[in-house]
């Protein structure tokens, strides 16, 4: 028998959605060249199947065999999809795993009823939450503080900073100053002090409002997503 795992999300996916389906459809790597019209007029025999220069013939013709042998759920998705405005769904590929999001409660229903057995695992909010996370922006709903203290994750952007050594490290100073109202652990402060490149996502933990001003107020640059923790 087929099984769906149900699972409960506290925030949005990408700050935006409040509902994902993650369905396995045989086939979806055709959405990295082609719309869902365009996968329809395959499944029909309407249009020509070809990713060119991004695979090798064998990845082709495995893609076109897989979208055959389950066309009727693709046209099926196609057209349910079509019914709707693109600004309310977005999707990704993975593997061969297809990932939904919205946050319209009559779109999640319907590919719920319609795709069944091909949906592996469903995120929903819980009721409770569900209008503050549609209205509200970067929430993460917790049933407990980080260290029972902190209400604000804030990532940090130090290559947006002057490269400057002693710019930095007069920074990393005043940042020290205010411990414990944040958290800056030594492997963060080397992080500040040497990055130059966005090529890492770290963050700290900020107490309240009054601190995160003052690291606004110090230097904006640092400072880039603020996630708000709220108690439910």
């Amino acid at each position: 028998m087929h099984k769906i795992i149900h699972k409960k999300t506290q925030r949005k996916f990408y700050n935006k959605f409040i509902y994902k389906l993650s369905l396995k459809m045989p086939g979806v790597h055709a959405l990295r060249w082609a719309d869902f019209n365009g996968i329809i007029n395959i499944c029909r025999g309407d249009d020509t199947f070809s990713i060119g220069r991004y695979a090798n013939q064998c990845i082709q013709d495995q893609t076109y065999n897989d979208l055959f042998r389950n066309k009727e759920e693709w046209i099926n998705l196609g057209f349910l999809l079509a019914r709707y405005d693109k600004s309310v769904w977005s999707k990704r590929v993975e593997g061969d795993m297809l990932d939904l999001y919205t946050s319209d409660e009559n779109l999640f229903k319907e590919v719920y009823k319609d795709l069944q057995s091909k949906i592996k695992v469903t995120y929903t909010p819980d009721e409770d939450i569900k209008n503050d996370l549609v209205n509200g922006k970067n929430l993460i709903f917790v049933k407990k503080l980080p260290h029972d203290r902190y209400n604000y994750k804030v990532y940090l952007k130090p290559h947006k900073l002057s490269t400057n050594i002693e710019f930095r490290q007069t920074l990393c100073n005043y940042l020290e100053t205010l411990v414990p109202s944040i958290t800056f652990s030594e492997s963060v402060k080397r992080w500040v002090l040497t990055t130059t490149e966005n090529w890492d996502r770290r963050y700290i933990y900020v107490e309240d409002d009054k601190t995160l001003l003052l690291l606004k107020l110090r230097d904006a640059n640092l400072i880039g997503k603020v996630m708000n923790y709220r108690l439910r």
